[in-house]
């Protein structure tokens, strides 16, 4: 569930960079902070 979640925030954010909602710099970093969170989290 959690996977699931995670992946729909990835792809919104990157949907939104492809659009131009975002910098894609801006984007990825986002990416980044959410899947180390997210690895910092479950990885226990």
């Amino acid at each position: 569930d959690a996977v699931a979640k995670l992946n729909t925030a990835i792809s919104e954010i990157q949907k939104a960079a492809s659009k131009g909602v975002l910098h894609k710099n801006t984007a990825a970093r986002k990416v980044a902070r959410l899947a180390r969170q997210f690895n910092r989290t479950f990885s226990k």
